[in-house]
C-alpha cells in the first residue's frame, strides 16, 4: 500500500473576544481524497450560509494516508467545561482502521485525563460535512 496524502478541511473563525483570549468555532467539513476535490469542496462551502461570510476562515490539513481509502477515523477530545472558553474540542490525529484509532487513544499522554472525553469519528472520504451551513 502506498502512502499519499489525504486533506482534511475544517472552518475556524473568531466567534468572540474575552479581553485578550479569542474563541473560535470551529466545524470539521470533511476529507478528501486529492487537492483538486478539497478546492471544490472550498468553492462549494463559499456560498453556503455562515462560512460565506469569510473565506480565510478554511484551512486544509494534508494527512499522510492512504488516499485510496473509503473510510478514515479520526480521534479528538471534546470537553464541554462551565464556561465556554473552557471548552476543548481538539483533533488529535487520523487512522486507517478504527483498531489502530483506539490503540492511538490508550497511548495518548491526554488519555489519563481526558479518558471519557475521547471521541473516535468515522468519516467517509470525499463526502461533505455541514453541508446546510450555519448562522
Amino acid at each position: 500500500m502506498s502512502e499519499s496524502k489525504l486533506y482534511a478541511l475544517s472552518y475556524s473563525y473568531p466567534k468572540y473576544s474575552n479581553g485578550l483570549k479569542i474563541i473560535h468555532s470551529s466545524f470539521f467539513l470533511g476529507v478528501f481524497s486529492s487537492a483538486k476535490k478539497v478546492e471544490e469542496a472550498i468553492d462549494f462551502y463559499s456560498a453556503v450560509k455562515g462560512f460565506s461570510d469569510d473565506p480565510n476562515c478554511f484551512f486544509i490539513n494534508p494527512i499522510c494516508l492512504n488516499s485510496r481509502l473509503s473510510t478514515v477515523y479520526q480521534i479528538g477530545i471534546s470537553y464541554i467545561a462551565d464556561s465556554e472558553e473552557d471548552d476543548v474540542d481538539e483533533i488529535l490525529g487520523y487512522y486507517e482502521t478504527e483498531d489502530e484509532a483506539k490503540a492511538a487513544v490508550k497511548k495518548s499522554p491526554f488519555y489519563r485525563d481526558f479518558k471519557k472525553h475521547f471521541v473516535i469519528d468515522r468519516y467517509t472520504v470525499d463526502e461533505m460535512e455541514w453541508r446546510e451551513g450555519f448562522s
